[in-house]
């Protein structure tokens, strides 16, 4: 499946959407099957077993901005796995 080079993903109390030039794709939480951090450096969210939207650290304006995002995850009940190599 194509992805664009130019994608937003905006996080809700009830939902998150992507943006795209072509395309507005909204997600329920429930949706979500699993987060994994990787090294502390990216954020991988899994829809399904094969489609996950990936979101590097650096996206984050602070260190801060990135934990209190994992932080509202975790609050929605969803099962956040760390993974170091």
């Amino acid at each position: 499946m194509p992805f664009s080079q130019s994608s937003v993903i905006e996080f809700y109390d009830n939902l998150f959407c992507e943006k795209t030039p072509d395309n507005k794709t909204e997600n329920n939480y429930s949706s979500i099957e699993q987060i994994y951090i990787v090294e502390n450096t990216v954020i991988y969210i899994y829809v399904n077993n094969i489609m996950a939207y990936i979101i590097p650290k650096k996206s984050f304006e602070s260190e801060s901005q990135y934990e209190s995002f994992i932080e509202f995850l975790k609050k929605k009940n969803i099962c956040v796995n760390t993974v170091c190599k």
